[in-house]
């Protein structure tokens, strides 16, 4: 069977319920329904990071030959996302030993 990755939502003290070996059949029909409603990240996804730690920088207008402006505002330059704390890691494939 193949690996996903998944994200759920569940109480902190389910987990550290579960996580301890304590179980309540509550908490078990908790973890089922999370699992069900959690999110699958796409495989092959970047680094996930939050948005919402970048401050946006003014930045320069971008102009098409014919003067239309292409980009006006605030933006991240690419050193900001970069320094950005990651939140997940990117989906990486297992190499198959075999196919050597």
């Amino acid at each position: 069977m193949a690996d996903i990755e998944l994200v759920i939502k569940i109480d902190e003290e389910v987990k550290n319920r579960l996580c301890f070996g304590v179980t309540y059949k509550e908490d078990i029909q908790t973890v089922c329904e999370a699992l069900n409603n959690g999110m699958a990240l796409p495989k092959n996804h970047g680094n996930l990071i939050d948005v919402n730690a970048l401050e946006a920088d003014l930045i320069e207008p971008i102009y098409y030959p014919d003067g239309d402006v292409i980009i006006d505002g605030y933006g991240y330059s690419r050193e900001q996302i970069k320094e950005t704390p990651i939140i997940i890691e990117a989906h990486k494939e297992e190499e198959n030993a075999d196919s050597n």
